[in-house]
């Protein structure tokens, strides 16, 4: 690693978080000037507006340059998605216990005063009065407006106060055309139109209009960053001159005309990710296959001599480094189901072309060595494997996840994904060519809208709880669904079905809470910048908020399940305790859970339970139920059809939500205490999976992955001696060996995703007795990595509880 790119590394893990006011000043003083203009043109003039002012700050050792906000680290304000929160939180932001944000007192003021203008005016506004005129009255008493949460098991609070995200633009379009390529684009769309003819022709000129607005500012502020870089070139030192007069040309070039070089190319793709960040706030746009789109590049330079192998590295370092300051505000509820500080920007490397290919190469390798370089929770590497993958491919990238120690790279089976995108009606050729948005969504870069404008997580332990209360929720005493009484259910079959017909009932709310926020995208907040950079949208004359078209046939809205493992291992409980063996009926059963599992009786129904067979060990008749909840929930998803079109994708992951939901659930039959996190992901509950890697990953597959697009997540801890021999080092037999059982998971098992924290429990632990001496140490927490010290104590926690896994 050069001194530069060290440099630059430690400066941007000691940063703190700032709310910086600059954009939600800019964007406040726009939409007042353009009151009566249709939403589309306003967006794209807002836009205009704010990379004609926002301020240009570039760092003399950069080596790409381009900012999201006025400092390091600083999240921008989006006031037109929410305002309510900040004025609620603006003086606890700074009292938070984790994912803190510092506020100075000019951006107080800046806050209040703007706040009136944006008060009834913002995307939250209308998405929470559209609810509360949507729904029922019976389902507003079991509504939680401040959580967005019906009933403690389905929260739909994702989009309430955000934009679009989830989408992975067509960087192959934008590197054979650039920002001259979308406005030759919009210019023949609009030439095309017949305004006679066509009832809809107006709507779609406005909109080709507004992308011919954005990407002309966006042309003109890549002059204004050359102009900043050269200014500071200027005053710098001498060392810095050069890379920074690159940089300028680099921006001037790419004004008017598609990347050259490598490094213009890298340039514009960070350029390209930074400005769909500017336009809107969603999360989870991320980078594609970044070693595909740029390879013609690297191989052309690397050719003539115009770029070493040396060189390219350490623009990738920089690129990660860069990518890993952005930052963004959450309202507290959202911020505890995804605390960290995450923007789950994944970056796909390896796997197959559109013919069935492998197509790894040397910047695959280069991209996963920057990795280990820089040790930042973001962004998100991930390698496709499939059977024709270089096991010494994977060795390099085990070795890799050794060196960073947090979880990245993650791993994802092309086997197993590539069919579950082909079952949705997606061509085999463009299923090949997916990449990994967000946390785990396989993404057809520049088709799919995986997001699709909305988000619903499903707490399963919740509505198993609410089963045994005979449909009161014993946290709110509301009873919203009728059940099923205690002496009713004869058997696991009876029970399970009347899980399966609640589930169907909350399901049911999937379509109306997601075209809500689909909609106010499209009527308040729609992408002219973003479409621009996806297929089919400008020829559509039409922005992607709209979806429809031949998108849809791409896209998937995600609906994540939680509580997979902790609802299969009650499930268990109860069939061996209650149904096989009567110990005790399930009223006894239930009495014993509503205390907490106290007193003499419940001490030794706990102990019975928890010697009973956990999910996570290979046992065919615990490991059964999780099949079972996940064929109910992929079951019940392809029912409905979303807003935009496409499908719902379902998906076992859970962020860090298991933490907060574990505190809406009481005592469980799995043994859990009440108030105790739930399992993360699809993961085992942490510290029952006691036989072994190969008997966890053997549980997990008895899943069909290939019914879940958008992914399920699974963690596992290994100790660094897994993968070390005696003096410490890389171990390369060891390493073959876990890309091996890597490999095996993912191709013969037909796993969907798997990743690995490579640390101690000790090692966390001496984190949290002295943070200060590890301020840069990363973990993975579900598909994304954050630093130890940003997480709340419990689930920091639960992550050192995990099994502790040796080879």
């Amino acid at each position: 690693m050069s001194e530069r790119v060290e440099y630059l590394r430690m400066k941007a893990a000691e940063a703190v978080s700032y709310i910086c006011a600059e954009r939600g000043r800019i964007v406040t003083e726009s939409y007042r000037a353009t009151e009566g203009e249709v939403p589309v043109i306003r967006r794209a003039i807002a836009l205009r507006d704010i990379l004609e002012n926002m301020s240009i700050v570039i760092d003399e050792y950069e080596l790409l340059v381009g900012n999201h906000a006025t400092r390091e680290n600083a999240a921008p304000l989006f006031p037109e998605f929410g305002i309510d929160f900040l004025i609620k939180e603006l003086d606890e932001f700074e009292k938070r216990p984790y994912d803190r944000f510092y506020v100075t007192d000019e951006t107080k003021a800046l806050i209040r005063e703007i706040a009136p203008y944006w008060k009834g005016r913002t995307h939250e506004d209308r998405v929470v009065k559209t609810t509360e005129r949507i729904f029922s009255q019976q389902l507003l008493t079991a509504w939680d407006p401040s959580a967005f949460r019906l009933n403690d098991v389905l929260y739909d609070g994702v989009r309430k106060s955000a934009g679009d995200g989830h989408i992975i633009p067509d960087y192959f379009k934008m590197m054979s055309g650039g920002i001259p390529g979308v406005l030759q684009e919009a210019e023949k769309a609009r030439e095309a139109l017949d305004l006679c003819g066509d009832r809809d022709a107006f709507e779609k000129k406005l909109f080709l209009d507004a992308v011919t607005i954005s990407y002309t500012a966006v042309a003109k502020w890549f002059v204004r960053v050359a102009e900043g870089a050269e200014k500071l070139a200027a005053t710098a030192r001498e060392s810095n001159r050069p890379t920074l007069l690159r940089a300028a040309k680099a921006c001037r070039n790419l004004a008017v005309a598609a990347p050259q070089n490598f490094f213009e190319a890298l340039q514009l793709t960070y350029f390209l990710h930074l400005l769909i960040h500017i336009e809107s706030n969603g999360h989870s746009v991320s980078l594609g296959r970044i070693d595909q789109y740029l390879w013609p590049f690297y191989q052309r330079d690397i050719d003539s001599g115009a770029l070493t192998r040396e060189e390219a590295l350490e623009l990738i370092d920089c690129f990660y480094i860069k990518v890993s300051r952005f930052n963004k505000v959450r309202p507290w509820p959202e911020t505890r189901l995804k605390s960290g500080a995450p923007m789950f920007m994944t970056i796909t490397l390896g796997g197959m072309d559109r013919t069935g290919r492998e197509c790894s190469n040397a910047l695959t390798e280069l991209f996963l060595d920057a990795l280990a370089d820089t040790r930042l929770p973001q962004p998100t590497p991930i390698l496709r494997v499939n059977a024709d993958t270089p096991r010494e491919l994977i060795v390099r990238a085990v070795n890799v996840l050794l060196r960073h120690g947090g979880g990245l790279p993650a791993f994802f089976s092309d086997t197993a994904i590539i069919e579950a995108l082909h079952k949705t009606g997606i061509p085999l050729e463009d299923a090949r060519e997916y990449g990994i948005g967000g946390c785990s969504e396989a993404v057809v870069p520049g088709k799919s809208f995986s997001f699709t404008g909305g988000d619903c997580y499903f707490n399963f332990l919740k509505i198993l709880e609410i089963m045994l209360h005979e449909g009161v929720n014993p946290r709110t005493g509301v009873r919203l669904f009728e059940t099923k009484t205690l002496e009713e259910y004869t058997s696991m079959e009876d029970l399970l079905e009347e899980f399966h017909h609640q589930l169907s009932l909350y399901m049911r709310y999937i379509v109306e809470l997601t075209a809500i926020t689909s909609s106010t995208d499209a009527d308040l907040n729609p992408t002219p910048f973003t479409s621009g950079l996806l297929d089919y949208r400008v020829e559509m004359g039409q922005d992607m908020s709209r979806g429809g078209g031949p998108s849809a046939r791409y896209s998937h809205t995600i609906l994540q399940g939680h509580g997979t493992g902790d609802t299969c291992n009650a499930l268990y409980a109860l069939q061996k305790l209650v149904f096989d063996q009567h110990r005790l009926t399930l009223r006894e059963f239930v009495r014993i859970l509503d205390q907490d599992w106290s007193g003499e009786e419940g001490e030794t129904l706990h102990t019975m339970v928890r010697r009973l067979p956990k999910y996570g060990n290979d046992v065919d008749e615990v490991d059964c139920y999780a099949a079972r909840l996940a064929d109910m929930f992929a079951d019940e998803a392809q029912q409905y059809t979303p807003w935009r079109g496409g499908v719902f994708g379902t998906s076992l992951q859970g962020l860090t939500a298991n933490v907060p939901e574990g505190e809406t659930v009481g005592a469980t039959p799995d043994g859990r205490r009440a108030g105790e996190a739930l399992s993360d992901n699809i993961s085992p509950h942490a510290g029952t999976d006691v036989h072994g890697p190969t008997a966890t990953l053997k549980s997990v597959s008895k899943v069909d992955h290939t019914r879940f697009i958008d992914g399920n997540i699974l963690n596992l801890r290994f100790h660094p001696s897994a993968l070390t021999d005696a003096y410490g080092a890389f171990d390369t037999n060891k390493g073959g060996r876990f890309a091996d059982m890597i490999k095996s998971y993912l191709v013969d098992l037909k796993g969907n995703q798997v990743q690995f924290n490579i640390l101690s429990a000790a090692h966390m632990r001496a984190a949290q007795e002295h943070p200060e001496e590890y301020r840069d140490l990363v973990v993975k927490v579900a598909g994304y990595s954050a630093y130890f010290n940003s997480l709340d104590k419990g689930l920091q926690d639960q992550i050192i509880e995990r099994t502790e896994h040796s080879l």
